[in-house]
């Protein structure tokens, strides 16, 4: 996988894999603009950012529940099994197998630095500590996103031996 650098901006010559780490708003924002459409390989890393595989937990494989304010914004993500998860009838939960970078922007229609900051805690906390990252450098960021076991994309295995979409 290439290692797009951004030839533009406030993040002009740092790699687009590590700014997605760092403000996936602006990102968002810039692939809403078409300003990555000539960014050759930003395609790839801005599809895998909207699809991160949520590690298995012990008992098996866990969602993330994005919680929307009274606003429709993005208020918190919660990883957990699905039994576990409890919902919050004052409050819309939408319910994915998957982390979504782009997931506040989205809900917002707009920019959501907050729910933005949101989603990456979920991913910090989900994905890079498992790995015992605590800081994430311009090495892991390509590491994570050059190995494709970290997203769950269409034709990837779901984790219960079947392909995404397969009827069981």
């Amino acid at each position: 996988m290439s290692r797009p650098i951004l030839p533009f901006g406030k993040y002009k010559s740092l790699p687009l894999t590590v700014v997605v780490l760092r403000d996936p708003d602006w990102v968002f924002w810039a692939v809403e603009k078409g300003l990555l459409d000539s960014v050759r390989g930003a395609a790839e890393i801005v599809l895998r950012a909207q699809h991160i595989r949520i590690p298995d937990g012990p008992s098996g494989p866990r969602v993330a529940d994005y919680i929307l304010n009274h606003s429709g914004l993005l208020d918190r993500v919660e990883v957990d099994y699905p039994a576990n998860m409890i919902r919050d009838e004052d409050r819309d939960v939408v319910r994915q197998p998957v982390l979504d970078l782009s997931f506040a922007r989205a809900m917002a229609g707009g920019k959501d630095k907050t729910g933005a900051r949101a989603v990456l805690g979920a991913v910090r906390r989900y994905v890079f500590r498992r790995r015992g990252w605590g800081t994430i450098t311009a090495e892991r960021a390509a590491e994570f996103f050059a190995d494709e076991s970290n997203f769950l994309l269409a034709g990837t295995a779901t984790g219960d031996g079947r392909e995404e979409g397969e009827d069981e």
